[in-house]
């Protein structure tokens, strides 16, 4: 994230598409993970270098996806939620389990039922990823940087203040 932001500071300086090239620069990252899973995978060993590398090209475009959000989307809902959604249902269901006073019990269930449906969104995405893995195999990694790459076309029409 460090140097996404720097990457976007010197690029909005030099007016140039922040926004733009950052995404390109996930798609990027995206197409050498899902060419490094469908050339080498599926792997023995997460050891091995090919597993670490697609990890590791994976795991940038994850981060970049969460910094592309913190620096340029930030009055938009964030995409990057499931961590911190899961630890709070955790948090609210245990409460609920331990006790809470009767005004706390309908702000934790208000809660509950707002994140319930984007953890489930969530779980039905990952159940559709897992068909289309044991359908397609290792191609099914074709998938992100074709959604991302649309992303891309669809940010030439973003409001400015996204772009």
């Amino acid at each position: 994230m460090f140097g996404v932001r720097l990457l976007s500071e010197a690029l909005v300086a030099k007016r140039l598409p922040a926004f733009r090239t950052i995404l390109g620069i996930k798609v990027a990252l995206l197409t050498t993970g899902a060419a490094l899973a469908i050339g080498f995978g599926p792997f023995d060993s997460g050891d091995g270098w090919a597993a670490l590398l697609t990890g590791v090209a994976l795991v940038a475009a994850m981060a970049i996806q969460n910094a592309i959000h913190r620096i340029h989307m930030g009055a938009l809902p964030p995409t990057t939620i499931m961590t911190g959604n899961t630890i709070q249902i955790m948090i609210d269901l245990a409460d609920l389990v331990r006790g809470v006073p009767a005004e706390a019990r309908a702000a934790v269930h208000s809660r509950l039922s707002r994140m319930a449906a984007s953890v489930s969104a969530f779980a039905a995405g990952c159940a559709i990823a897992a068909l289309i893995y044991a359908k397609q195999g290792v191609w099914c990694f074709a998938i992100p940087p074709l959604i991302a790459a649309c992303t891309m076309w669809l940010g030439e029409s973003a409001p400015e203040e996204v772009r």
